[in-house]
């Protein structure tokens, strides 16, 4: 046998099926996480029927490793598992950012003009310097007060240049003309956060493509060929 080669195993029929069974509710688990952290990262609550489908699915998944727990590759599938579903879930949530800054900025098409006051300190921040180092800077927060359409609207938000301003300080806002509501237009971080939703991505599916691959080398998803007696996933796993 060459090196890194396994030694075949036969599966009963039962086992295969528990496979299935897994990878299926591995996907529920998926979905559902997914799900609840999309509302969450939108600011929506967390306790409700996904909550209770996500624990449902996640007790199948468990469940139908047992079957299947003599082959030396379930503790490496369920570690896999473990790394690969927080990587899909911040992947999500780095998506629900990113779906909600483009849509809050072609919902907010108008610069209209802006006033500042009451700017104070709401905390501090940390950067890091490639030739500085880690620079501490302070956070501040102002109330903006503008118009649109003859209605006056203010909202505390931070400091769009990150710095404190006397009261009467003029800006600009982007703002909706229906609705008066207002955005931040930062191409920057939408970018940086792209770029990092686009990783996400890409490690979650060739992280999904490894897994599955295992699965179909260990002979639990893929066809198996008869033995010289004629026989199928009649030996158990484990036993050579």
């Amino acid at each position: 046998m060459a090196f890194g080669e396994r030694t075949p195993v036969r599966w009963s029929r039962f086992q295969r099926c528990s496979a299935w069974v897994g990878v299926a509710a591995a996907l529920v688990v998926a979905v559902a996480g997914g799900l609840i952290v999309w509302s969450w990262a939108l600011g929506g609550g967390l306790l409700d029927d996904r909550v209770r489908v996500l624990g449902g699915a996640a007790a199948v998944a468990l469940l139908s490793l047992l079957p299947v727990r003599r082959d030396a590759q379930t503790p490496l599938a369920l570690l896999g598992a473990a790394v690969l579903l927080p990587v899909i879930m911040l992947t999500v949530a780095m998506s629900a950012k990113i779906t909600q800054g483009i849509s809050d900025w072609v919902a907010t098409p108008e610069s209209v003009p802006a006033t500042v006051t009451g700017c104070h300190k709401t905390g501090t921040e940390a950067e890091d310097d490639d030739r500085a180092g880690i620079n501490i800077y302070d956070v501040f927060g102002c109330t903006y007060h503008w118009s649109v359409n003859g209605q006056t609207y203010a909202q505390e938000r931070q400091s769009a240049d990150g710095e404190s301003h006397p009261d009467g300080y003029r800006t600009r806002v982007w703002a909706d003309g229906a609705t008066g509501a207002v955005a931040e237009h930062d191409p920057l971080s939408l970018a940086v956060l792209g770029m990092f939703t686009l990783g996400g991505v890409a490690v979650s599916l060739l992280g999904c493509a490894v897994a599955l691959s295992g699965l179909h080398d260990t002979g639990l998803m893929s066809r198996q060929v008869p033995d010289a007696r004629g026989r199928v996933g009649e030996v158990a796993a484990g036993r050579r």
